[in-house]
């Protein structure tokens, strides 16, 4: 007969129940696959917040330097302006003490 037998049947259940555990051990190391690269994605993803909070971090102490620098500069540029106007005074007064004595020359005993 050209039927399946008994023997080719049992042949056959066995190399299916073969080839299913083969196939369920390959769905497994996918699994273990997918497992690994969520946990490298996550990972990647906290790296990369941490890389965007170390930029705004650094963004925000390079804007506090530029700020400090120009508060810098404007005391700088106001204690130049505060010593010319001492030098004016002083030679002002130094202008004055001339006359002073100039003038009260002319008073001599």
């Amino acid at each position: 007969s050209d039927g399946l037998t008994f023997e080719s049947a049992v042949e056959l259940y066995f190399t299916l129940t073969k080839a299913i555990e083969h196939i369920s051990t390959i769905i497994g190391q996918i699994n273990d696959l997918s497992a690994s690269i969520a946990a490298s994605v996550e990972e990647q993803a906290a790296v990369t917040a941490g890389i965007s909070t170390s930029v705004d971090d650094a963004s925000q102490s390079a804007e506090l330097i530029a700020r400090s620098i120009t508060n810098v500069s404007m005391a700088a540029r106001s204690t130049t302006s505060g010593a010319e106007d001492t030098k004016s005074a002083a030679d002002e007064l130094a202008r004055m003490a001339a006359e002073l004595e100039s003038i009260s020359g002319a008073f001599k005993l």
